[in-house]
């Protein structure tokens, strides 16, 4: 079964453009507000993992 790279590009673009980390990136602060910094790398781990 070969990969096809133009299809996994163009799914990999609407993805992005739907999900766009840009902007969600305010709201990832303002929700983590008062955590250390550990907290919030373990709550982004946690988050792509399940993105993914």
């Amino acid at each position: 079964m070969a990969i096809d790279f133009s299809f996994s590009v163009k799914v990999f673009s609407a993805l992005f453009a739907i999900m766009n980390p840009i902007a969600n990136i305010p709201v990832f602060l303002s929700l983590t507000e008062g955590m250390s910094d550990t907290g919030k790398r373990r709550t982004a781990a946690v988050t792509f993992v399940g993105v993914t």
